[in-house]
């Protein structure tokens, strides 16, 4: 596997990633308008072998001025290379690139009912922090969990 940042060529595989792992998807051109954002952390990772996108991580500061924190908006891997350490990767990445900028926290928003994703995350050390009702389109809760040191 290779971490690389995400580039426009790889939007029509991260849009595919998202329709198959997420109940109300974001549109392409979400993900379009993310990349060209400023202060903004986005990666991909490509399979060696074959080049195709296993998964991808988007990610964004909330002001390097206020605080040093930076939020996880999406996580995923493609069906094919769910818990072969694609994940895992992809946030071993984004820990470097955090320590090398001195950002402290990390924090993101999970689905109340995602336990795979909620056990992921407490292994990573990610504690819950709080509820957000009705958060998600469908009207389902989100956990906010958070990462310091």
């Amino acid at each position: 596997m290779e971490a690389q940042p995400a580039k426009q060529a790889h939007l029509d595989d991260v849009a595919s990633i998202e329709r198959d792992n997420f109940p109300c998807p974001w549109k392409r051109d979400y993900f379009l308008q993310e990349l060209f954002l400023p202060m903004r952390f986005n990666r991909v990772i490509l399979c060696r072998e074959s080049g195709a996108l296993q998964g991808h991580v988007l990610a964004y500061q909330f002001s390097h001025y206020i605080v040093p924190e930076l939020h996880i908006s999406k996580i995923a891997t493609h069906r094919s290379a769910q818990r072969q350490g694609v994940a895992s990767a992809l946030m071993e990445d984004l820990f470097i690139f955090c320590r090398g900028k001195g950002i402290n926290t990390i924090t993101l928003e999970v689905r109340v009912s995602n336990t795979p994703a909620r056990t992921f995350y407490t292994r990573l050390d990610f504690k819950d922090d709080y509820i957000r009702k009705r958060y998600y389109p469908d009207g389902e809760d989100a956990l906010v969990m958070g990462l310091r040191w």
